[in-house]
């Protein structure tokens, strides 16, 4: 494994999830175009309308030269409640870099969020958006628009032994003042007035370590810590909120045999207190809403055929309660996947996936969703 690749994933391993092996994440050759759609549908007991979404996300990859490439990616989506309560909007365009220099070594990666994503919502888009925002659901398009966005950052791996590779990197997120609710309010006695205040979110620092250990020919262990620190948040230039540092624990682990592999991957993330707003002072939080959260995945690629495979996934989630009265949300789910070789460059990939637990946050509720995805890829 080249240690470029390794430096790659150290990176990006928080919002990825993989680490470095061809079946998991493919060592590009060559540049690429990928587009599909995908519904997350998910319904809880005793509740008439939940948020659902359907996305139709973009992503390219262009060389630049063998050592720098450049990416972009965009995701309009709809998302609704019901049929009276639903909108469509596009989400903000992020355009990244990286470059490989040091015989390999160093990663340096700049990225950019162009704010092309839908803001000022009404009332109602907002309401849509909080729900969404619930990290256990995993919408694809949680916020639509964000304003600006900077991101700037590192990577570096040393191969200690044979079988051991070590890493460690950095990022800053930049995040620019935007308007995310306008509404009218006061209508009802005479006095019509416009919401619309500036927000302006605080940045984000990361800092992380990891190590790539080979336990024989077939097998691989990976673990990836990171700590991130965020700065307070402002509304129309008065502290707000100020989100707790959060710390998180990722472990990989691959085994190939034959022609299938499978894949497990586990991560931890614990937040500390959040400082908010009461009243006229900005403190810390009594009870803590930083709840812990823990995420298990796993896939296996069962069978790899003459143009195409098919994988089987599964996973767990499970995130402990946000208040002193709440319960854990505790959700399963697993499903079916097929990649299919239409032709030699052009790729058609599809999943779907089904979802029941049990949500605590307002009561004890059944939890029940549908994933599914239907897309092409076509390399050049």
């Amino acid at each position: 494994m080249k240690l470029k690749w390794m430096i790659c994933i150290l990176f990006f391993s928080r919002v990825m999830h993989v680490w470095a092996q061809e079946e998991v994440l493919p060592i590009h050759r060559r540049g690429y175009m990928q587009a599909g759609i995908k519904i997350q549908y998910w319904q809880q007991e005793r509740v008439p309308y939940t948020s659902n979404q359907i996305v139709m996300p973009f992503s390219a990859l262009l060389l630049l030269s063998e050592n720098i490439s450049m990416s972009i990616s965009h995701n309009p989506a709809y998302s609704w409640k019901n049929v009276d309560e639903g909108f469509f909007g596009f989400s903000d365009t992020w355009i990244q870099i990286n470059s490989i220099l040091w015989q390999e070594r160093l990663m340096l990666n700049f990225g950019l969020g162009l704010p092309t994503g839908k803001t000022r919502l009404d009332s109602t888009q907002f309401a849509i958006t909080k729900e969404l925002s619930q990290s256990i659901y995993r919408y694809h398009v949680p916020l639509y628009g964000q304003g600006l966005t900077g991101r700037l950052g590192f990577a570096m791996a040393f191969k200690v032994a044979a079988p051991l590779i070590v890493g460690f990197g950095g990022q800053f997120l930049y995040r620019a003042p935007f308007h995310p609710v306008q509404y009218i309010y006061g209508q009802s006695v005479g006095l019509e007035k416009i919401y619309d205040k500036q927000f302006n979110p605080g940045e984000e620092l990361s800092a992380n370590a990891g190590l790539d250990l080979k336990l024989g020919e077939e097998m691989k262990l990976m673990l990836d810590i990171i700590y991130t620190h965020y700065w307070t948040d402002y509304l129309d230039n008065q502290v707000v909120f100020g989100a707790g540092d959060r710390i998180s624990v990722n472990l990989g682990y691959f085994y190939r045999f034959a022609n299938q592999y499978v894949w497990a991957y586990l991560a931890y993330r614990q937040r500390d207190k959040n400082s908010v707003l009461q009243g006229v002072s900005f403190m810390e939080e009594e009870i803590s809403t930083g709840t812990y959260q823990l995420d298990f995945d796993i896939a296996w690629r069962a069978m790899r055929m003459r143009g195409g495979e098919i994988l089987f996934y599964g996973e767990a989630r499970y995130y402990g309660p946000e208040t002193g009265d709440d319960g854990p949300t505790h959700i399963y789910g697993g499903g079916l996947g097929v990649i299919y070789d239409i032709m030699e460059r052009l790729k058609l990939e599809g999943q779907i996936r089904g979802f029941g637990g049990v949500s605590q946050s307002v009561g004890e509720r059944v939890v029940l969703g549908i994933y599914s995805y239907l897309g092409l890829k076509y390399e050049f």
